[in-house]
């Protein structure tokens, strides 16, 4: 089978398991203000992190009620990979603040954490990538669910343990499940490859009849 039809099969089979919702857009708010709001006022900088976190998700919201209200599916995907990955940033942005709180990061903390990120982001796009090109690739099951639990376990389980910890350590386990988070919000590229996809071969996505539901 010639490569370009397996990439639009694929991608095709994508959006049939993740089909076009005004839900998941709304989600998407939630899931910013959610995770943005307390780096983007606590710790320090708060003087530039708050601005942008306010334009961001005034942006954002202006973006997605765009979309809803002109039924503007052809964005769908880019709007959902992309408030996915500014998500991911701002898990990325608590790390920093977390390990900020009692002492300024040294410069090699700041580089290890980034590669980290940056270095599972790019492997995991690459992987993405081959997936894609693949006749019959596996299927992953979605995500979501244990993104919207993680920060719930992360609380009970600081709960559980803050009388058997000190507080350099509940600090530490604070900014490894803030980067956990971050690394799972990181998987939202997938949208933004697949909306290259869709554009580079012109992928037929919608119908006369089709409509955010």
């Amino acid at each position: 089978m010639d490569n370009q039809l397996i990439i639009e099969k694929n991608i095709k089979d994508f959006m049939k398991e993740k089909p076009y919702s005004i839900k998941m857009i709304k989600d998407e708010w939630f899931l910013i203000i959610f995770f943005g709001l307390l780096p983007a006022v606590f710790g320090i900088y708060n003087y530039i992190t708050f601005p942008l976190f306010a334009i961001t998700i005034v942006y954002m919201i202006v973006w997605g009620h765009k979309i809803i209200k002109n039924n503007i599916i052809q964005q769908f995907i880019l709007y959902i990979g992309t408030s996915l990955l500014i998500v991911s940033i701002e898990c990325l942005l608590g790390v920093f603040k977390v390990f900020s709180i009692n002492r300024v990061m040294t410069l090699m903390e700041i580089f290890l954490i980034l590669i980290i990120y940056i270095t599972f982001i790019t492997i995991y796009s690459i992987s993405y990538i081959r997936k894609v090109n693949q006749g019959n690739p596996k299927k992953n099951k979605s995500g979501l669910t244990f993104i919207f639990v993680a920060p719930l376990m992360g609380i009970l389980v600081g709960r559980s343990l803050k009388d058997n910890i000190s507080n350099d350590q509940a600090i530490l386990l604070l900014g490894l499940i803030s980067l956990i988070l971050s690394i799972l919000m990181g998987v939202g590229i997938k949208y933004i490859i697949n909306d290259y996809y869709i554009k580079k071969y012109q992928i037929e996505m919608i119908t006369e009849d089709s409509e955010l539901s």
